[in-house]
């Protein structure tokens, strides 16, 4: 009886012990799986942006290519007008620039207008013409005529303020370049007077550059992003 009970306890005890062990297999089993599924978990998050990285890399190409167009576009363009204008230009009668983004024709009011006058100078009229024969040829494309003046108060009976003589002085083009078959939907006329001046006032030199006439090419804002979703928006109300 006593060596049937050793054995009863012996079988017990090694029952215990495999059961732990099991135990102990079972709960590092559970570790281990927890962290397979933490690793699988880390490299799905880790492919899921990778590919977000990807696609946003193809956007990115896409929209560099896009301004890679665009801007060789715009420098095709400007070299189409400054070509257009270089016999003037080498004459030193105007200047092609490109001023806050857009293309501009810069032409001396002193060689167009007497001072203080807006009325055009003979030579001045053929010049806006033979002006307004190339830019009539740039097809899509709307023009504003901007006036300019250096700082010196107006002391002419032909116009009270800078303001004044700026803007009788860029409709004076306007005329000239419509009366030489410009088609008026495609232009419009603006005085900046003397508050947009490209140098300093401070001498005689500078002053003259001041003055000037500015024929700009009035930007397309219908390709720029956005635009079609902004126009129906405002269009509904």
């Amino acid at each position: 009886m006593k060596i049937l009970l050793a054995l009863l306890v012996s079988v017990l005890a090694a029952s215990c012990v495999s059961k732990s062990k099991y135990t102990q297999l079972l709960e590092k089993h559970k570790s281990e799986m927890a962290i397979m599924d933490e690793k699988l978990i880390d490299s799905q998050r880790q492919l899921a942006l990778s590919l977000q990285d990807k696609d946003k890399l193809k956007s990115d190409l896409v929209d560099l290519a896009n301004y890679k167009k665009s801007a060789e576009s715009r420098i095709s363009e400007f070299k189409r007008l400054t070509g257009k204008f270089r016999s003037l230009i080498d004459a030193g009668r105007l200047k092609v620039k490109m001023v806050e983004g857009r293309m501009v024709v810069v032409m001396s009011t002193d060689i167009l207008f007497d001072s203080g006058s807006a009325k055009l100078k003979k030579d001045g009229a053929d010049e806006i013409e033979q002006v307004s024969l190339v830019l009539k040829d740039l097809d899509n494309k709307s023009f504003q005529i901007a006036g300019h003046t250096d700082n010196i108060p107006m002391k002419s009976k032909y116009s009270t303020t800078n303001w004044n003589l700026a803007f009788e002085r860029a409709y004076s083009v306007l005329k000239t370049m419509t009366a030489a078959g410009f088609p008026s939907e495609r232009i419009s006329i603006a005085s900046y007077g003397e508050t947009k001046p490209i140098i300093n006032n401070s001498t005689r030199e500078n002053r003259a550059l001041n003055r000037r006439i500015e024929i700009v090419v009035v930007p397309d804002l219908s390709n720029l992003p956005g635009n079609g979703e902004i126009e129906q928006m405002f269009n509904k109300q």
